[in-house]
């Protein structure tokens, strides 16, 4: 059984008021023992001696008792703290574990978010990169229009196209008069400007489905998907009359540009690919010598 503090206390405080009483007894058997005449010493010596005794076992065994039943409450006591304490622990334990487990979720979370960030911009640097070079594949680093590479492969998907459809392909290559002779006397640079302003003028004069392109040097190349000879020769006259009227200004002179040009269609001029590029590029070669700055066609 469990002895609450109180409890030890008014035991205590009984056992204390026990002794009171009997101190009280004593003093009042020594009063009567002065009193009586007949009592002998040795009686009361022994009756106090006997009463002494057992209040000694009285306070004794009370005290020993509540030793006992101390000694069990604290014992409980620390049990029950132990028990507490491996509580705590456990539940400190475990709330540390999910704060450990939220920290690493985030920090996995912000780290893979940065891999996906980081993921993501080059994927998108290497997109631009990738299209850049294919850009650059394609283009004509100097003027900015289509360079001979893609011509050819455009020049044959538009002619399958054209003999599938059934329908007309006409084809113009320009060749600047006299490129040579300003590069020579006036050097690169004013002959780039030519090239510029000459590009410049065709991509403008041209439909949205045309192709213009630069197919190397000075000369210059127009795909024309559906076009028969009769416009494109007029197409071609045209640009050459436009490009006449430009100028190119270099270290204060002014240079007149002109051109000649080819001009061949499908399936009037050729029956194949090749044979078309061949046709145009003999009739450039006849406008070329008969006196440039003209047109040759059909």
């Amino acid at each position: 059984m469990i002895i609450s503090p109180e409890e030890t206390a008014a035991r205590l405080e009984k056992a204390e008021a026990e002794l009171l009483r009997l101190r009280k007894e004593v003093s009042l058997l020594r009063r009567e023992r002065e009193k009586a005449i007949g009592d002998s010493a040795a009686r009361i010596e022994e009756l106090v001696s006997s009463e002494v005794g057992r209040l000694r076992r009285f306070v004794k065994e009370s005290l020993r008792e509540i030793s006992e039943e101390t000694a069990s409450d604290i014992y409980r006591l620390q049990d029950e703290a132990r028990r507490l304490r491996g509580r705590l622990e456990a539940e400190a334990e475990k709330k540390a574990r999910k704060a450990v487990r939220k920290i690493e979720t985030r920090a996995e979370r912000r780290i893979a978010d940065g891999v996906m960030k980081r993921i993501d911009r080059r994927t998108g640097n290497m997109r631009r990169e990738l299209r850049e070079a294919e850009r650059k594949a394609i283009t004509d680093e100097l003027t900015g229009i289509f360079n001979r590479r893609y011509f050819e492969n455009r020049l044959r998907m538009e002619y399958s196209m054209a003999r599938r459809l059934k329908v007309k392909l006409s084809l113009l290559i320009i060749d600047i008069d006299g490129f040579k002779s300003v590069n020579d006397t006036l050097g690169h640079p004013a002959g780039d400007r030519v090239l510029e302003t000459v590009a410049g003028v065709l991509q403008k004069g041209m439909r949205l489905e045309d192709l213009t392109s630069r197919y190397g040097g000075d000369e210059f190349t127009v795909i024309l998907p559906g076009m028969g000879a009769g416009e494109a020769f007029s197409a071609a006259e045209r640009l050459r009359k436009e490009i006449e009227k430009k100028t190119v200004k270099i270290n204060g002179k002014s240079i007149r540009v002109t051109v000649s040009a080819g001009v061949a269609c499908y399936p009037d001029d050729a029956s194949s690919c090749s044979e078309l590029f061949e046709v145009t590029d003999r009739r450039l070669l006849e406008a070329k010598k008969s006196g440039k700055n003209r047109v040759c066609g059909p």
